[in-house]
């Protein structure tokens, strides 16, 4: 009701209501029952919505955190505290199941998008409930909503900048090819270090 209902907020919304409607009839609410659900129901309504890519960003990334993120948590666990490795493993999740549509759509994919997600993250939040906060109490006494409507303007403000900083990075976007490049050495060094750890695990008994 506060904002237009685009692709993200859309999806969103649709799951945001499954689930709460599987919680109040004592279901189980599986993330990925009402994602597949929200989709569906999109595409139905409108075909054509499946080339938006803001439809086709928005489950990627949703996609991504479902499958990628409790993996990346528990490996990034092992060598930074608790809340950075959930923070990483988001943001990490998205970035990677976003990269391919990314390289299809725009012909690019960003190097620095996960470094400006950690960044933006807290920020959005803040604009996000001060905005809301801001925008109710102004409904009642619209000098009391004044200053929460400021803060989330400021906040607003600061997420262009992270924007603006992280484009004007040299080598902040690569093309697909390289992309593909750049993906190819991350899963091979990844499988290296498994085969590594698997191995180093089963000579510990031994040892």
């Amino acid at each position: 009701l506060l904002c237009q209902p685009g692709a993200s907020v859309v999806r969103a919304t649709l799951v945001g209501l499954l689930a709460l409607w599987a919680m109040a009839a004592g279901r189980p609410a599986r993330s990925a029952y009402p994602l597949l659900v929200a989709f569906g129901a999109m595409i139905a309504w409108t075909p054509r919505s499946i080339s938006d890519p803001g439809l086709i960003l928005s489950f990627s990334a949703v996609v991504g955190i479902l499958v990628l993120a409790e993996p990346l948590r528990r490996a990034l666990v092992r060598v930074v505290p608790a809340p950075v490795a959930v923070a990483l493993a988001v943001s990490a999740a998205a970035t990677l199941a976003t990269a391919p549509a990314s390289a299809l759509i725009f012909g690019q994919v960003s190097l620095v998008g996960l470094v400006a997600n950690l960044v933006a993250v807290p920020v959005a939040g803040i604009v996000l409930v001060a905005g809301l906060t801001g925008a109710l109490t102004a409904c009642v006494a619209p000098a009391a909503g004044a200053l929460p409507l400021a803060a989330a303007g400021g906040g607003a403000h600061v997420l262009v900048l992270i924007a603006d900083a992280a484009s004007g990075v040299p080598v902040a976007t690569v093309g697909p090819r390289e992309a593909l490049g750049l993906g190819a050495a991350a899963a091979a060094l990844w499988a290296m270090w498994r085969v590594g750890s698997g191995h180093a695990a089963g000579r510990r008994p031994q040892a």
